[in-house]
């Protein structure tokens, strides 16, 4: 996400955002112009999860090719409403977390499109669920106990239930919904009961 007011980044692609994110980059890369010439010599400000956020760890693994590594100057907080006040508030800002804080800010944001070689993809239901918006779409599980679905009658019919229904729900949550393929291949997982069960519920 950035400032509105922010017309010069169309896009940005992996390769920038390792350049402006990497360990190496604290200290050296802090204007716009240094990642790219025909951008502004203005100070990059930026602003993303904390340390302790599983959307921190998938970034950095996906961005920098190491999880839990980047560059330590930013403003880091578990808050994304405090991240999106803060980055609504400077046209030099670039930030990431959840697509549902972004939805609750859209009127004060502006999403950049992200490059991975194939050409600017926005994300979406549409290309979350078609998981073209890579590679910042990732599955999120819930883990059944094989032992719980043969011991507790109602764990399954509530299961098949939730599935059943997800995807007209869940993106009121800040959630994108999968594709209905994949959520009737979890149907059919649970009718047939096979160990070590595995649910995919949502991308985020």
């Amino acid at each position: 996400m950035v400032h509105p007011k922010n017309r010069w980044l169309e896009s940005i692609s992996i390769e920038q955002l390792n350049t402006i994110w990497s360990p190496e980059s604290e200290g050296k890369i802090m204007k716009w112009s240094d990642v790219n010439p025909e951008w502004p010599e203005e100070d990059i400000k930026l602003f993303g999860r904390g340390q302790d956020s599983g959307t921190y760890d998938y970034f950095t693994t996906e961005v920098t090719g190491k999880t839990r590594s980047s560059r330590q100057d930013y403003t880091a907080s578990e808050d994304e409403e405090f991240l999106a006040a803060k980055i609504a508030a400077d046209k030099n800002s670039l930030g990431f977390f959840g697509i549902g804080a972004y939805h609750r800010h859209w009127d004060t944001l502006r999403l950049v499109p992200v490059d991975s070689g194939g050409g600017p993809i926005y994300p979406s239901i549409e290309t979350a669920s078609e998981g073209t918006y890579t590679p910042f779409t990732r599955p999120l599980y819930l883990y059944v106990k094989q032992d719980a679905l043969q011991e507790k009658p109602y764990l399954k019919p509530f299961l098949e239930h939730y599935y059943s229904n997800l995807n007209q729900w869940i993106h009121f949550t800040g959630y994108l919904p999968l594709s209905e393929a994949k959520y009737q291949q979890v149907l059919q997982t649970l009718k047939t009961a096979t160990p070590k069960a595995t649910t995919a519920a949502a991308d985020r």
